[in-house]
């Protein structure tokens, strides 16, 4: 009996996983015939390549929240995070820093925020939405204050193959947030740590009275989500060969709506990288749609919060099914 409790339970995942794919990729089907009748260059090799490096640092950004989200919890601060890891990657090249250095410096950034994030909530037992719209000031702050508003210009043989070089015809960067998701992916699937934090999504007393260390596992979650945006650095730095204080501003939210279009639970515990991935691919082709058709700034966010709105009742909707 208890086999096939597990079987039917196992099935009810695949299938909704199996509905949720389908739903967001059948949404961009949709959304791509409706852009390619509205603008002559929606599908045009130069645009798409567009929509792939602008899926490329915020899909890494996406990939990290994905991980603090599955958790149960949100991180607000990755765009500032990655703006003052933008900024400290300009400071280092300026000290003399290059290469695999500027790639370190970024991680470490990454790496330090994460683990503050974590801090203030393992330590202090601040709510981490709370947290991390605390530490986004604050990072966002520090970006400002250390280069003083300035924008820092590089030239750098490791950011130039980011931004420009290119395998197979595919840009690097293109290729970088695969890696990025495949690793991701593998943790969240494989490993110890990716079941425990699917746990704890689901029932953090189920998960803390089985023995698992939900503040170790919080940790590296958030970790993990801020190194994701330490390394998407890189990648806005090498699209313009410029470091800026406020890379990001005015769309933190833009990532995790993406991250809830592809199906992952606002209350944590359901979700995948894949569904990322193509709520990635659809959020990237809306924003781009959206510019081709010179639609309003303002217009653009009306659509975005509507669209975040939607995607949280739709999950809510799914949950009270479940």
């Amino acid at each position: 009996m208890e086999s096939k409790s597990r079987l039917k339970h196992t099935l009810e995942l695949v299938s909704h996983g199996v509905g949720t794919y389908a739903s967001v990729l059948i949404a961009v089907i949709v959304l791509g015939i409706a852009f390619s009748f509205a603008s002559p260059y929606f599908f045009t090799v130069a645009n798409l390549k567009n929509i792939g490096v602008y899926m490329s640092a915020s899909g890494i950004i996406a990939a990290g929240v994905t991980v603090s989200m599955l958790l149960g919890g949100l991180d607000l601060s990755q765009m500032s995070i990655m703006a003052f890891a933008g900024v400290m990657v300009g400071m280092a090249h300026q000290a003399g820093i290059s290469g695999v250095g500027l790639l370190l410096v970024a991680v470490l950034c990454g790496v330090v925020g994460g683990a503050i994030n974590a801090f203030v909530m393992n330590v202090l037992g601040i709510d981490p939405i709370l947290t991390t719209i605390g530490t986004q000031l604050i990072f966002r702050a520090l970006a400002y204050m250390i280069s003083k508003g300035q924008y820092y210009s590089i030239s750098d043989p490791l950011i130039t193959w980011i931004g420009r070089g290119k395998l197979f015809g595919i840009s690097t960067m293109i290729w970088i947030t695969l890696a990025v998701y495949i690793i991701v992916g593998v943790m969240l699937k494989y490993t110890q740590f990716g079941r425990n934090v699917i746990t704890i999504g689901g029932s953090p007393q189920a998960a803390y009275l089985s023995g698992i260390s939900v503040k170790k596992t919080k940790t590296f979650a958030y970790i993990i989500s801020a190194t994701c945006a330490g390394l998407a650095s890189l990648l806005f730095v090498a699209q313009a060969y410029t470091c800026a204080p406020n890379a990001g501003s005015g769309n933190d939210m833009d990532c995790i709506a993406a991250v809830v279009i592809g199906g992952l639970s606002v209350s944590g515990g359901k979700g995948s990288i894949i569904g990322t991935a193509l709520g990635m691919l659809f959020f990237s082709m809306l924003a781009n749609g959206m510019s081709l058709l010179s639609m309003d700034v303002y217009a653009q966010k009306l659509v975005k919060g509507a669209l975040l709105l939607l995607a949280v009742y739709i999950d809510i909707v799914r949950s009270r099914k479940n």
